[in-house]
């Protein structure tokens, strides 16, 4: 049984907050099956294969933070890992950033963009560059909430629901909130008994609007829509992931709190059970920059690079 918080790599427990980073990188619901086939587009170095703690991120953070760390800026996309209030989730699970970080900056707060329901992850990195040269001393913990849904690439943004809101989708007025919480039931029973492909089917065959964006993705374009959408929001992400890691120095870390269901098993998203590969195997990578927390002699270093490479120089 692998030790309570602690990640499994190469067969050893690791624990998150004892391996050597300056920078964490955290890609929230992000599974391994999916970056190893895409990451060497934008990443160098060798990615490992590890084993969540977690299911769901409420349950990563009380597992893996147990304690104070005075050495810890958290920028946090993820609205459970605030510097206001002590946050209770669905599960019954509860967190209190402030108890736990140095630091944590609010980019949820400022940078959620209300029509797409999400942070973009252009506002995550935008906050490190700002924060960085304020807390030379500290280590940063960067949470983006990519390649969770709602799916914000090209392809598969028009999926969003007009009436999509901060609140993870929920219709607007109390007529549809309670239609809403009628369904949910309903569409648990459907989906132990039929499958979420079922939960599509019926729904189509009933002219029931979908009330999520994986939904309406899902009966037009099945599963295979669906692993689309995810993979689009990943690149995404590493998308900026590439720019933070050319940016900065020291050692980065880039990993995830727990992984996603995809239609496996006839299931979506990441519940609090069963344990299975694909929400808990996540990425292990690990970057070594030549030089540690110097901003502008990193920059010189890669415009010289690209300045030869253009023949200007």
């Amino acid at each position: 049984m692998m030790t309570e918080g602690y990640y499994k790599v190469d067969g050893k427990a690791k624990n998150l907050l004892e391996e050597k980073w300056d920078f964490l990188i955290i890609l929230d619901a992000c599974r391994y099956d999916f970056f190893e086939d895409v990451y060497r587009n934008y990443l160098d170095g060798n990615v490992k294969k590890a084993i969540s703690p977690a299911l769901h991120t409420m349950d990563w953070l009380n597992k893996v933070f147990t304690g104070f760390y005075d050495d810890i800026v958290y920028i946090s996309a993820n609205p459970y890992i605030n510097s206001k209030i002590e946050v209770t989730d669905h599960y019954g699970f509860k967190f209190d950033g402030k108890k736990h970080f140095f630091r944590i900056v609010d980019v949820w707060e400022w940078g959620w963009d209300n029509k797409l329901g999400t942070v973009l992850p252009s506002e995550v990195t935008k906050a490190l560059f700002k924060a960085k040269d304020n807390y030379k001393n500290k280590r940063f913990i960067l949470h983006y909430i990519q390649p969770h849904e709602p799916y914000i690439g090209k392809n598969y943004i028009h999926y969003i629901p007009e009436n999509f809101t901060e609140r993870g989708g929920k219709a607007k007025g109390k007529t549809e909130k309670k239609k809403n919480n009628i369904r949910v039931p309903i569409g648990g029973i459907i989906r132990k008994i039929f499958g979420l492909e079922g939960v599509w089917k019926i729904g189509k065959l009933l002219k029931l609007p979908p009330s999520t964006q994986a939904g309406a993705i899902g009966r037009k374009e099945g599963v295979e829509g669906l692993r689309k959408a995810y993979k689009e929001n990943l690149e995404l992400v590493l998308k900026d992931v590439k720019e933070v890691v050319n940016e900065i120095g020291g050692s980065i870390l880039i990993t995830a709190d727990h992984g996603e269901f995809l239609g496996e098993h006839g299931l979506y998203g990441h519940p609090d059970k069963p344990r299975k590969p694909e929400n808990t195997e996540v990425p292990w990578l690990v970057i070594e920059r030549d030089e540690k927390r110097d901003g502008e002699k990193i920059k010189i270093r890669d415009r010289v690079k690209r300045l030869k490479k253009e023949n200007k120089i």
